[in-house]
C-alpha cells in the first residue's frame, strides 16, 4: 500500500482467513510494521528465536525433523492441506497480478516508489 500498489501473492485472500478481516485490512491498508510477537499472537509464525542464530537453529531443527518424515506422506499431506484453496488462490493471484500490473503504471505508484527510493514520505 505504501508504494501505491495492491496486495499480491493471494495475501488479500489468505491474510483475512488467518488473522481475521479487521486486522488484515489494517495491515494491508495502512502498511504499518508489526513485531514478531504480534506475528506469533496472530498465528502468522509458529515460534520466535531469541536472536537470529537461535531462529536459524530452530528452523533447521524443524526442517531436519520434516526431512526425516516419509517423503510421499509429507507430499500427500501438504497437497491435502492446500486442496480446498488451490483454485481460489490461483484465481486471486491472477486478479491481484492484473491489478498490480495496472497500478505499476499509475502516477500514484510512481510517486510512492520515488518517495521510497528517496527515503521520504509520499
Amino acid at each position: 500500500m505504501n508504494l501505491g500498489l495492491c496486495p499480491e501473492a493471494a495475501s488479500s485472500l489468505l491474510l483475512p482467513r488467518l488473522i481475521g478481516y479487521p486486522r488484515a485490512a489494517e495491515l494491508l491498508l495502512l502498511g504499518e510494521p508489526f513485531s514478531a510477537e504480534q506475528a506469533l499472537e496472530w498465528r502468522l509464525i509458529n515460534a520466535i528465536g531469541a536472536d537470529a542464530e537461535a531462529t536459524l537453529d530452530l528452523a533447521l531443527a524443524k526442517a531436519r525433523r520434516l526431512a526425516q518424515q516419509p517423503a510421499a506422506a509429507v507430499r500427500l499431506a501438504k497437497a491435502l492441506l492446500k486442496r480446498t484453496d488451490a483454485e481460489t488462490v490461483r484465481e486471486t493471484i491472477a486478479l491481484e497480478s492484473q491489478h498490480f500490473i495496472e497500478q505499476l503504471g499509475s502516477p500514484e505508484a510512481a510517486a510512492a516508489l520515488r518517495a521510497f527510493v528517496e527515503r521520504r514520505r509520499s
